[in-house]
């Protein structure tokens, strides 16, 4: 059972009156009064009923009857009064008769009955219904359930029972199928959803790739000029030497190890 608070009130012992929380903050009240005591309100929640809890007031009302008790424990979240006012809603309320009115012990054309007869008649009625502890019930509500005294064969109340659970078992397993139908459709999304994200790091990686491949690219040729750059450094520092050595000698030199000889014979 669920229940919603409401905001309290404040009620006093010296008189009979009741303030609102707004009230008893600002003291809208006689001069004298005090011993208030505060009043939590809570309301009742109303919920529709489930297909869960309609299985399961269907399946205590085959094992337990009218123990309503029992069938509410049996539900779990629902009381009593929930129950009977439920199972009262449900489509095959038609198939109860209205209670069956005490009458003398006469037959069809009012001759007299032996109690033999009697006796038999009223097993077969005891036989046709039962009796609900809620018929004689004082609370107008409660009261429509009398009717319940008046059933047209526990076979009958029991079939309809079963045949209840089995559609709310056909209709807990289409919900079921519609279920995983959409879990199923939210799991492709996602591998859709998944693929894409793949295959737009795919492209990034090759355009990554791309990027550092041109970069090698110009490393490399950085490296081969740097490469070009020194060695001709060193052939215009070499053939600066050759040339001041062939202007001290006046000698021309055709290869590096002329000019090497030439050095030797002068250290």
């Amino acid at each position: 059972m669920r229940f919603i608070a409401n905001p309290p009130s404040f009620s006093c012992n010296q008189a009979d009156i009741i303030l609102c929380s707004r009230c008893y903050v600002r003291g809208n009240c006689r001069p004298g009064l005090s011993n208030f005591k505060r009043v939590d309100n809570m309301e009742e929640l109303k919920t529709e009923w489930t297909d869960k809890e309609n299985l399961h007031l269907l399946e205590a009302i085959v094992q337990y009857g009218e123990e309503w008790k029992k069938v509410s424990e049996h539900v779990g979240s629902r009381c009593a009064k929930d129950c009977v006012a439920r199972f009262i809603k449900l489509p095959f309320g038609e198939q109860f008769l209205r209670p069956i009115e005490d009458g003398e012990d006469n037959g069809p054309n009012g001759s007299y009955q032996s109690n033999d007869e009697v006796a038999a008649e009223h097993g077969e009625s005891l036989k046709r219904r039962r009796l609900t502890p809620l018929a004689d019930a004082s609370n107008p509500i409660m009261a429509q359930v009398a009717f319940l005294s008046g059933i047209a064969g526990s076979d009958l109340a029991e079939t309809s029972a079963r045949a209840a659970i089995s559609a709310l078992h056909k209709v807990h397993i289409e919900k079921s199928k519609f279920s995983n139908d959409i879990k199923v459709e939210e799991i492709i999304h996602i591998i859709i959803v998944q693929m894409k994200e793949i295959q737009d790091k795919i492209v990034h990686f090759e355009a990554l790739e791309s990027l550092l491949e041109k970069e090698w690219r110009q490393l490399h040729y950085m490296k081969d000029s740097l490469f070009n750059d020194q060695l001709a450094i060193l052939q215009h520092q070499n053939r600066a030497k050759f040339t001041a050595i062939e202007d001290r000698t006046g000698h021309k030199f055709r290869t590096t190890s002329d000019v090497n000889i030439v050095e030797k014979q002068a250290n």
